[in-house]
């Protein structure tokens, strides 16, 4: 038939150079499984190199500090240490808190000295002042000037931004390598690409659906032709030698995990922003109680340390509010070099564990929505599965609200602080699935059962890359005897 073989001719002129992106996708998948994507500094890591705040040096008040920053209300406000001073960091100013002084930015040398602290090292040798973000430190343009500094013989190395006054990248030689063989070409993560978000986001679409047509046409010529094969007497269900066989025989068996694979990876990238939705909108600050009112803060003196935090190192504290009420976020490590946090009511120094009521929760929540029509509450003390997260790093329990809206919107709080950690609709839960479910296999009790997961997900990838290779291998092959054939005219 004329329409079956144009497929077939479309398929293989595709198929050659898209096998070699298949291939690359398969393989670095693997990696991506065991790897964290691009090298990051992790909260826990910033946390544990973080210096202990000299809570007795504080000589400068919030509320002073706040006019010295130029910030009437700032949504932000930590106190931490830098370089054996507490200081504030206001929004994106900061100011010294044992003087008040504002924060100029670092020397190379207090920058050098920054870094030492973070790596816990001395043999430390400063590699290049970048102007421009590098492979690394994508997404931190914002933090340039960057100082790149290597710590000797371990193949560390670090970036510090003297305007910042703050370590923004660690990378190490494994990470840099597994972000080669996973992250950066599972997700074209090419610093000229990537710098350039419409271009990035174009190629990796674009890409992805022309493996959408390869796989589709893949799986239509295999079982099109298994079926007519099976006609004839006597005929193989494969009537194909050598390559084409093991392609053809690996793509009936591969070929529908390949095609979801592909397609998957594309909804990821959200083409013609079919996620978007007008969804309930919530005013995070109504939410809170309010803005950051520092006036309303006083840190506790060397008195009541000992009693509040006893042997725990105290890394930051975060002004903040819970139901309108002043509060002091802190976060430390515990003599077993654990991290830990917890919630310091501000009023009465002590700590805040009972959590907030559903009737104030709700409240608070009608204010900062404009009093969008709640349908359903429900406080949750396990994850669903819109709300979820393999190392247990958001928050539970949680309030799950949802609203009777166009869009379907669902809001989950936190029940400690009344604060916002997540939010969907009908759309982004859709989205969910077609990424999530089918990319990663995120699906109701199986996620989770490994090493059962790992064995089924490298099997498939494995599958995939074999297609993929058999394939490129046959294209190949066809088009050299192609080429000599014509040389001999």
């Amino acid at each position: 038939m004329p329409v079956r073989s144009a497929l077939i001719r479309l398929h293989r002129r595709l198929g050659l150079p898209m096998s070699g992106v298949f291939a690359l996708w398969f393989a670095s998948g693997v990696v991506m499984m065991y790897s964290s994507g691009m090298p990051w500094v992790t909260p826990d890591e910033r946390l544990r190199r973080a210096e202990p705040v000299t809570l007795g040096a504080v000589r400068c008040p919030p509320a002073q500090a706040a006019r010295v920053a130029g910030v009437e209300s700032p949504e932000e406000m930590r106190l931490e240490q830098l370089l054996d001073r507490p200081l504030y960091r206001v929004d994106d100013a900061a100011v010294y808190a044992d003087t008040c002084a504002p924060f100029d930015p670092l020397s190379d040398a207090q920058a050098l000295d920054l870094a030492g602290r973070f790596a816990g090292a001395a043999q430390l040798q400063p590699v290049e002042t970048l102007q421009e973000v590098d492979q690394w430190t994508l997404f931190k343009a914002s933090a340039l000037p960057l100082l790149r500094i290597r710590v000797e013989g371990s193949g560390e190395e670090l970036y510090v931004s003297p305007r910042q006054g703050r370590v923004v990248q660690r990378t190490t030689r494994l990470s840099r390598a597994l972000a080669w063989l996973g992250a950066i070409p599972h997700w074209f993560y090419l610093t000229a690409l990537r710098n350039d978000g419409a271009l990035w986001s174009g190629v990796v679409t674009g890409t992805s659906a022309v493996g959408v047509l390869v796989a589709a046409l893949g799986l239509y010529v295999g079982l099109s032709t298994a079926r007519r094969a099976r006609r004839a007497p006597r005929a193989r269900w494969i009537p194909y030698p050598g390559p084409v066989r093991w392609h053809m025989m690996l793509g009936l068996v591969f070929g529908l995990t390949t095609l979801t694979w592909v397609f998957s990876g594309m909804m990821s990238m959200e083409p013609f922003e079919w996620t978007r939705a007008d969804a309930v909108e919530v005013d995070e600050v109504a939410l809170q109680g309010g803005p950051i009112d520092p006036a309303a803060f006083r840190l506790p003196d060397e008195a009541d340390l000992a009693a509040l935090f006893g042997q725990r190192v105290v890394k930051a504290l975060e002004l903040t509010r819970i139901d309108g009420a002043p509060v002091l976020h802190a976060r430390w490590i515990e003599p077993d070099g654990a991290p830990g946090e917890g919630l310091l009511d501000v009023a009465t120094l002590g700590w805040r564990t009972a959590p907030l009521g559903e009737a104030a929760l709700l409240a608070r929540l009608r204010a900062a929505t404009g009093d969008a029509p709640v349908r359903e509450a429900t406080r949750l003390d396990h994850y669903d599965a819109y709300y979820s997260d393999r190392d247990g790093d958001l928050p539970l329990p949680v309030l799950r609200v949802r609203f009777g809206d166009p869009a379907a919107t669902w809001v989950y709080l936190d029940v400690r602080t009344g604060a916002l950690v997540w939010r969907n609709h009908r759309r982004t839960r859709a989205e969910r699935w077609l990424f999530r479910g089918l990319h990663t296999m995120d699906l109701p009790g199986w996620y989770a059962r490994r090493p059962l997961w790992d064995v089924v997900m490298i099997l498939l990838l494995v599958g995939g890359f074999g297609v993929s290779v058999m394939g490129m291998r046959a294209g190949l092959h066809r088009t050299w005897r192609t080429a000599r054939r014509r040389a001999r005219g």
